[in-house]
């Protein structure tokens, strides 16, 4: 691994810095932390200044950017806000979760949003839309598993109420549009086709703990599942030709909250362990290829294209790191 890029980040921050997943040239690239209270910062990657700091209602949950980079969406406790990085200011306020949001996704197109919340429920949010002013605004319209009624084809948003008291945790659409996953206190994640989403058409065996982070890798070929909880997760990879259970990456240190991610080119999945170690391993062995250390108390983010590098971040030191694979 090699160290190409360092930026110093001001200010305070409670949770993860995030960014656009796996589209977007670092150069071009913005980060958001979210600080101790109630807002978001915005940076810029290129030189590590602030571009805006967001005002929130509450602390924010979980934040999430667009393919893009148009959208930023931000869980403010059951709500969720909506930013324009174009305009530079908050679109709209999404209502209806009746508890907190714990994960967004976008839709590769940017068209649809997906929120997953603790109250049971994934809604689907359809962004392709404008009010008189021809301002961007989002709508909710079917529901999922109780409908009786045909749903409406895409882009048109849905409403997925699991019921069960089964917490949603994680949540990612495939690279064609045609899947969404979601991964559930039950320690099991399921998958829903976007088309005919009146029930799941998979769910998995169960995990070692609940499923926290679920992705889709940037080929489609490959999802990746992670239980955390009492400092015994894992990471699995699963084929999305059959849904199989392909591999238990080996090595794993047994993380409580094993965030992970893909490679730009689907060939690695990189985590870390909670000393601030960065862990690869290759997709189609699950073998474990390296380990390294980024500054100290790091945290994995995100994998960019087309340069392959993996984004490392501090909560001790406040230092996001570019490495290079």
């Amino acid at each position: 691994m090699e160290l190409t890029k360092q930026l110093k980040m001001s200010g305070s921050h409670d949770l993860d810095v995030f960014m656009p997943p796996t589209a977007l040239n670092a150069a071009t690239l913005l980060l958001a932390a979210g600080a101790k209270k109630d807002s978001v910062v915005l940076y810029d990657c290129k030189s590590g200044e602030v571009v805006n700091v967001i005002k929130l209602s509450s602390e924010p949950i979980s934040l999430a950017f667009s393919r893009e980079c148009e959208w930023l969406g931000i869980s403010d406790w059951n709500n969720v806000v909506l930013y324009s990085i174009r305009r530079n200011s908050i679109a709209c306020t999404l209502t209806g979760h009746m508890d907190f949001v714990f994960a967004i996704a976008f839709s590769p197109d940017s068209k649809l949003m997906a929120t997953a919340s603790k109250d049971t429920s994934i809604k689907l949010w359809n962004l392709g839309i404008r009010n008189w002013l021809g301002k961007p605004k989002a709508e909710l319209y079917a529901t999922l598993g109780v409908a009786e009624a045909p749903l409406p084809p895409l882009p048109f948003g849905t409403f997925i109420d699991l019921g069960g008291g089964m917490e949603v945790r994680g949540v990612d659409f495939s690279p064609d549009q045609r899947y969404l996953v979601s991964g559930h206190e039950d320690k099991r994640f399921r998958v829903w086709n976007t088309s005919s989403p009146a029930g799941p058409i998979f769910v998995s065996e169960p995990h070692s703990e609940y499923v926290i982070y679920v992705r889709f890798s940037p080929d489609g070929q490959w999802l990746g599942s992670a239980s955390g909880g009492a400092a015994s997760g894992e990471i699995r990879l699963w084929t999305t030709s059959d849904w199989k259970l392909w591999k238990t990456l080996e090595g794993y240190p047994r993380s409580d909250l094993p965030n992970f991610c893909f490679l730009s080119d689907s060939s690695g999945v990189a985590s870390y362990d909670e000393e601030g170690n960065v862990i690869l391993w290759d997709t189609r062995t699950g073998k474990l290829l390296d380990r390294f250390q980024a500054a100290p108390g790091s945290r994995f983010i995100a994998a960019l294209t087309p340069t392959n590098e993996i984004v490392t971040w501090s909560r001790k030191t406040k230092v996001v790191q570019f490495w290079k694979i």
